[in-house]
């Protein structure tokens, strides 16, 4: 419920702070007073956007304030998702800053504008004249009959369900439409592949063969260094192990005569055992060091393989190449067995097929139910607003595909008249008509929707007299259990509030401004002889406005 209304630099409010009470509390004022400006105001409280236009004065922040009491409508675990801890009440503050940066608050909790449009929902249903081209929106009359069901949970189960098959069918047909396209690249797929057949680059090292290569290329050279290197070890004549050997004997010759040359004996001895070892491992080097035209014959052929794949697959290095290589080869293997991948996927998609149609299934179930109950319930309301022969019926259709929202549509049909065959709301009811469904269907709402207060905007649209007063004892009905707020031309539905506000423009020292005045029961007889008779009260008026206070 509303309790408080704060305004504060927006269109033609300088400052205003108002008290909102239980019940049924009418809005008046002269044509252009700004009545739709308190309903502007409201509605940025429940998450509308913020028009720059909109403030009063530019260089000064606008704020919208609203206190709510939220008990009974369970909204702390939700409030609490987002950090905001309250019990009995909330306060939502929205601010426009000169410039056009703008803030949300509940609670003093900075919120995104998104999290206030969740929160708002629950808070107030405002109902405002333009809201009649809803009877002509195909989604409305779908969710007037799930409200009524309380299919919610259903609902959100199959919307989980409906996203995913979306989600999944996308991907099927993507991966099928890619699958088509690569299989016409199958055979050059598989061609590429058939270029790496003469090669193994599992155990294929370029540094191996590199080196493999420059041997064998330079073996000539090799053996002939190699024996060069031996004679230089072991020759007879200048051999450095036949000139280590004499210098050695000179050494222990000397060390029988100086023990001081001992150590250099073992240095010598040493240094003879080494070139022992080097002369042999070079002579056995020599003789083992051979060519062998085969084994070049392979290695030349692997590296002319490999080059030529680096140059076909624009690659620099061999582990690019076996990227490169395993590539071809998993795309070719895929390719090569669809079959069991489109089996799998398409099984998924069909079992999740089978669980929407299901839910589906379902939800058309529970909505049939209730379609005579809702449509016998519009009829009522109709009848105690003059529309005596009145007929009202909501139809079910089934959809070729799934949507959102199941498989069904849901359609108004009306007749105002005996003999009058049923036909579209949008397309048979007048401008009075279409204001009385509507407000029958919004008191049929705010009672299933459990809202704690509606707000009626001139849907009074259209009607007069004895049915405007209908209205305004429905309305006056309706505030017994909920807060209702309606913003009229009518006398007669303002007759029937239980608290009046009144709207009223003034101008002071050039500038036009707006406020709202809480009138007295010795203000309000006036306030509506005014609405009879115009701005010169005259007895009748006063007198009339009177009885109809009292109801008489």
């Amino acid at each position: 419920m509303l309790k408080t209304l704060t305004v504060q630099n927006y269109i033609l409010i300088d400052h205003l702070e108002i008290d909102f009470h239980k019940g049924f509390t009418v809005l008046t004022g002269e044509t252009g007073a700004g009545k739709s400006i308190i309903i502007g105001a409201l509605g940025l409280l429940l998450g509308e956007r913020f028009k720059l236009a909109s403030v009063a004065k530019a260089e000064e922040k606008c704020i919208i304030e609203g206190v709510f009491d939220i008990r009974g409508l369970n909204l702390t675990p939700q409030l609490s998702t987002y950090g905001i801890e309250a019990d009995e009440t909330i306060a939502i503050r929205r601010i426009l800053f000169p410039g056009g940066r703008s803030a949300v608050f509940i609670e003093e909790v900075p919120v995104r504008l998104e999290v206030l449009k969740v929160i708002g929902k629950s808070l107030i249903d405002i109902h405002s004249q333009h809201q009649n081209i809803k009877l002509k929106d195909p989604l409305f009359p779908l969710s007037v009959v799930d409200t009524f069901t309380k299919n919610g949970k259903l609902l959100s189960d199959y919307q989980a369900i409906y996203q995913r098959y979306k989600t999944e069918k996308k991907a099927y047909k993507s991966w099928l439409a890619s699958v088509q396209a690569e299989k016409l690249n199958l055979d050059f797929y598989q061609h590429q592949l058939s270029r790496f057949e003469t090669i193994d680059l599992d155990n294929c090292d370029m540094e191996s063969l590199t080196q493999t290569l420059s041997r064998q290329q330079n073996q000539k050279q090799i053996q002939t260094g190699l024996q060069e290197a031996t004679l230089l070890c072991d020759h007879e004549e200048g051999g450095i192990v036949p000139q280590l050997d004499r210098l050695l004997g000179v050494a222990q010759s000397l060390s029988r005569v100086d023990p001081a040359m001992k150590p250099l004996v073992t240095r010598l001895e040493s240094v003879m055992l080494e070139m022992q070892d080097l002369s042999q491992t070079l002579n056995d080097m020599g003789e083992s060091s051979t060519l062998d035209p085969q084994e070049l014959a392979n290695i030349e052929a692997q590296m002319s393989v490999l080059y030529q794949l680096f140059e076909v697959f624009q690659v620099q290095d061999l582990e690019a190449l076996k990227q490169k290589h395993k590539s071809l080869r998993d795309k070719v293997q895929v390719l090569s067995n669809t079959e069991d991948e489109e089996k799998r996927l398409k099984l998924s998609l069909d079992h999740l097929q089978q669980k929407l149609a299901d839910k589906a299934l379902q939800l058309t179930k529970n909505r049939e139910k209730v379609l005579a109950i809702i449509a016998e319930k519009i009829e009522t309301m109709l009848r105690k607003m003059g529309m005596e022969h009145a007929r009202f019926e909501l139809r079910i259709t089934s959809l070729d595909n799934f949507s959102l929202f199941g498989r069904d549509k849901v359609d108004f049909y009306f007749s105002a008249n005996l003999g009058q065959p049923l036909q579209l709301v949008g397309k048979s009811a007048s401008g009075g008509e279409v204001s009385r469904i509507m407000f029958a269907l919004k008191s049929f709402l705010s009672e299933t929707s459990g809202l704690t207060t509606i707000i009626f905007d001139e849907i009074d649209t259209g009607v007069s007299g004895r049915i405007a007063e209908t209205m305004g004892g429905l309305m006056q009905e309706m505030g017994k259990v909920r807060q209702v707020l309606t913003i009229t031309h009518l006398p007669q539905i303002a007759a029937k509030g239980d608290h009046h506000l009144e709207v009223k423009k003034a101008t002071v020292s050039g500038k036009t401004t707006t406020n709202i005045y809480p009138l007295t029961t010795t203000d309000r007889p006036k306030a509506i002889a005014q609405m009879l008779s115009g701005e010169v009260v005259t007895k009748v008026a006063l007198a009339q406005a009177e009885g109809m206070l009292r109801g008489v």
